[in-house]
């Protein structure tokens, strides 16, 4: 799985050094040469949906997501894990529902063609329901980790 996880790094980091060259051209074009391109704003905002999702992927994958930890922190071992576990577990049913949302999303814009660019929404869309099926995964293994983590502490 880590090795997924990379490629969804480089994946973010490329839709973002795309992002900025695309818009940098687009500045220049139309603000030095008066003739700005159709498409560059629209693919723009597509990679900037990818590299939001797939950067929130990173993120689980690394426990770096923004979170209140100093009351927790203050909380025996064993609450603090169960506490977590709850926590977890409500976010995985947070990516559930996501996930549930957007399948028929995606069905419903199948016939839908972006206006620039020409390609079919659901293609843009996809990531919502790609990155929540690998945040569920990243969620489960965190759970079971702390599943382990509340066991060794009761053994004790």
């Amino acid at each position: 799985m880590s090795r997924i996880h990379k490629y969804i790094e480089i994946a973010g980091i490329g839709c973002l050094a795309v992002m900025a060259v695309i818009t940098f051209m687009q500045v220049i074009l139309r603000y030095v040469f008066n003739k700005p391109l159709p498409w560059p704003e629209e693919l723009a905002r597509y990679l900037l949906i990818w590299m939001t999702f797939l950067g929130t992927v990173v993120l689980v994958k690394k426990d770096l997501h923004v979170k209140v930890v100093y009351f927790s922190m203050l909380l025996p071992n064993k609450i603090r894990l169960i506490l977590e576990i709850v926590i977890y577990i409500g976010v995985m049913t947070f990516c559930i529902f996501l996930l549930i949302g957007a399948v028929p999303l995606l069905q419903d814009l199948w016939t839908l063609k972006s206006p620039a660019l020409k390609v079919p929404r659901p293609i843009i869309l996809l990531s919502l329901p790609l990155c929540s099926i690998l945040m569920v995964i990243d969620y489960i293994y965190f759970t079971i980790d702390r599943f382990k983590e509340l066991k060794s502490l009761t053994r004790v």
